[in-house]
Order: C-alpha cells, then sequence, then structure tokens
C-alpha cells in the first residue's frame, strides 16, 4: 500500500541490513522506493513510477 512519506514507523522497526519496499507518492501516482538500513543510516532507491491503494493507520495518510 502506498504512504505520501516514508514512515518513520516502519523505519524504526528495520533490522541491520533490511530492506524496505514501499510505493511513495500522492493518491495518484507514487514511485516505489527500495530502502536498505546500513551501519550509518538508510540507503534509499527510487525503482520507478507505479500506483498502489492507499496505506492506513500509523504514518499514513489522514483517514478524515
Amino acid at each position: 500500500a502506498a504512504s505520501p512519506r516514508l514512515p518513520r514507523v516502519l523505519l524504526e522497526q528495520m533490522a541491520q541490513g533490511g530492506r524496505l519496499i514501499i510505493p511513495v507518492g500522492s493518491h495518484q501516482e507514487q514511485d516505489l522506493m527500495k530502502v536498505v538500513k546500513a551501519d550509518d543510516g538508510y540507503s534509499i532507491s527510487n525503482l520507478g513510477s507505479c500506483r498502489f491503494v492507499p496505506l492506513l493507520g500509523n504514518g499514513a495518510w489522514d483517514e478524515s
């Protein structure tokens, strides 16, 4: 599910060397992002355009 930004709540759960693949952007279009947790932070790569349903809950869009 797509998020308007990289959700801090998911980043904080990542283990060293962990990977997160998540669509990030608007309701209409997102970029598929690959995040890898490293010793000195995160490595973020854009894997291209996509379109997913919206992510709901903590760190996502407001449900209003």
